[in-house]
């Protein structure tokens, strides 16, 4: 469990992923339509997350906001949904990613892993610059 706690002196200010916003899809035109923000952990880097959801909202969008500091570093956002890598739409600064969720659970990951700063000299041992922040989400669609 300690490998998922926050390095000391680190708390939600410092998370890669500082929102996580998942939205019915506007082609569903529904009258009510979903919407939930998942804020990161201020103690852990990897959160797991169960929303159920009734069958009209079978197409969401999931839309991770990074933080502004990885603007200096090198940083590679993975989405899984199951085994399948999904593709972004938008920019690197706008990611979304349309998900269609059929009855049952389905499960998606995103994470993200940031290198140092570029031009920041190395200090502590190999790989103590490297942050890494994963949300699972477990959608369980109602039959």
């Amino acid at each position: 469990m300690d490998s998922l706690r926050r390095r000391p002196g680190q708390d939600a200010n410092s998370a890669l992923i500082r929102n996580v916003q998942i939205l019915t899809h506007p082609s569903l035109s529904l009258k009510e339509d979903f919407r939930l923000d998942i804020p990161p952990s201020s103690t852990l880097s990897q959160q797991t997350i169960t929303i159920s959801l009734s069958p009209s909202h079978h197409l969401l969008t999931v839309r991770p906001t990074l933080t502004a500091s990885t603007a200096q570093r090198q940083v590679k956002v993975v989405a899984m949904m199951g085994t399948q890598r999904l593709h972004a739409t938008g920019d690197a600064s706008t990611l979304a990613y349309d998900i269609q969720l059929h009855p049952g659970t389905t499960k998606v990951d995103l994470e993200a892993i940031a290198g140092p700063a570029r031009g920041a000299p190395k200090s502590g041992p190999p790989g103590s610059e490297v942050d890494y922040e994963r949300i699972t989400i477990f959608f369980n669609l109602l039959r």
